[in-house]
């Protein structure tokens, strides 16, 4: 003997949803966006990143370098208004 299901019942029940999972779901969905929004805009790669630094450093010590000491020291002695050896005896 078989029992016939209820009215409504027997095509089976509609699936509950829990609407703060979706939220959720729908918020980070907006975050990842906005994020790849982001990193489109003004993102570099963490490897893009360190090739920067390192050329950077690169070229601050090659100038380093080639900087004279001795340039800097003479700049400011023959501008000091001594008024030189040349005019000095003529």
């Amino acid at each position: 003997m078989e029992i016939a299901p209820r009215r409504g019942y027997g095509r089976g029940m509609a699936e509950i949803t829990n609407l703060t999972r979706f939220r959720k779901a729908r918020a980070r969905a907006d975050k990842r966006r906005q994020g790849d929004e982001n990193a489109a805009l003004f993102g570099r790669t963490k490897a893009q990143k360190a090739a920067e630094d390192a050329d950077r450093t690169r070229a601050a010590r090659t100038l380093d370098q080639h900087r004279r000491e001795d340039a800097a020291g003479d700049d400011a002695g023959d501008d000091a208004g001594d008024g030189g050896e040349d005019g000095a005896d003529g």
